[in-house]
């Protein structure tokens, strides 16, 4: 009985370790294909990787994605801004519930996470 319980805890193990590793593997690739997509300059190559256009079709299509990568740009920087202001506004209201640890917990957050936020407001 013993034996047949060791390979299969190997086996488990094995898979476990592999679905943690996937798992990683994953989320650090989506998070750099979004934080690339995040800027001006991410955007138009993802556009232009996107639609693999010709060197007419590029040049022709230079002032619009130009013009799009603006737009987008700003969008994006309006959302995270009104974003992290409604977070702020919902701490202010719950600061009357909260305990100090949990006010703690919520401004190490932030201030870990400073860079991110910063350049996701650029």
């Amino acid at each position: 009985m013993k034996r047949k319980i060791k390979p299969i805890l190997i086996l488990l193990g094995t898979l476990i370790i592999g679905f943690v590793i996937g798992g990683l593997f994953t989320v650090t690739i989506i998070r750099y294909k979004l934080m690339r997509f995040a800027t001006e300059d991410g955007f138009k190559e993802a556009t232009y990787s996107f639609f693999d256009p010709n060197d007419n079709q590029r040049n022709e299509m230079k002032p619009i994605v130009e013009k799009y990568s603006k737009k987008h740009n700003e969008l994006r920087r309006t959302f995270f801004i009104e974003f992290f202001n409604m977070a702020d506004s919902m701490v202010i209201e719950l600061n009357s519930i909260l305990t100090d640890d949990q006010k703690e917990k919520y401004l190490k957050g932030m201030s870990e996470h400073e860079d991110d936020i910063e350049k996701m407001m650029q």
